[in-house]
């Protein structure tokens, strides 16, 4: 057997950089033992090392470039500089952080009324890159008009089918990456009656629904043992609500 070496050093500078969209090159400095070898990896497609710099022994500089970034997303790559393995050392990573291009949209969220519309959002990017919209796939109500990849600065008009019911519903959807929040009305409902005391001997009452469409509707009584529905329980559009109080 024989032991490892112990006097060996290995660090690094910077241990993480921040980039351009744009992209650019960078430079990452090696302070090492002398004749300690040294690996650099890069483990992103965007992120290169260049070659001639990619090894190296004792003191050096690991030299990258950094692609444009052509998305409205940020990322995140590494670079994995591996000193010998005899040296018993850690490999190091090295962080470098890109930002994408920069995206406005003119709102970040929209109600549409309940008996269906189209609204637009203007989105302002940058630079020319592909961006898209998505998520309008899981809100069944909800469609684009038009495409759904777009390329630099664009607007897009979303369009909501009619809600047939009396109950609001919403969603989340990205567009260029952001949140866009839709939202949309349930129908109205209004009801005709008065409120009535009834004496002991009960009786019979009547309210007519008049919902704002052709929806849906049930009636429901809080207590069924002395208050019955007789008549009108459930019905689609304008209709009536019979009911009984007992003695």
């Amino acid at each position: 057997t024989q032991e490892g070496r112990t006097d060996v050093s290995f660090t690094i500078d910077p241990a993480e950089t921040t980039g351009s969209a744009n992209g650019a090159n960078g430079l990452i400095a090696i302070t090492a033992t002398p004749d300690l070898p040294w690996v650099a990896e890069s483990e992103a497609q965007w992120l290169t090392v260049v070659p001639s710099y990619a090894t190296g022994a004792g003191n050096g500089n690991v030299a990258y470039t950094v692609n444009p970034n052509t998305t409205v997303y940020d990322r995140t790559g590494t670079i994995v500089i591996t000193p010998e393995e005899t040296s018993g050392l850690s490999p190091y990573t090295h962080t470098v952080r890109q930002p994408a291009a920069t995206v406005a949209l003119s709102h970040n969220g929209y109600e549409f009324a309940a008996a269906g519309e189209s609204f637009s959002v203007t989105v302002t990017v940058s630079k020319n890159v592909q961006w898209s919209v998505e998520g309008t796939e899981d809100i069944e109500w909800l469609s684009v008009n038009g495409a759904t990849t777009y390329v630099g600065p664009a607007m897009v008009t979303l369009a909501a089918a009619s809600n047939e019911s009396i109950y609001p519903r919403s969603g989340v959807i990205t567009i260029a990456g952001k949140e866009f929040i839709v939202s949309q009305k349930g129908r109205g409902v209004e009801l005709d009656y008065e409120s009535i005391v009834f004496d002991t001997e009960g009786g019979w009452d009547s309210i007519s629904v008049h919902p704002d469409g052709d929806v849906a509707w049930t009636a429901v009584s809080s207590d069924p043992t002395w208050i019955t529905i007789t008549a009108g329980g459930s019905g689609s559009g304008d209709g009536e609500v019979i009911y009984t109080v007992s003695d």
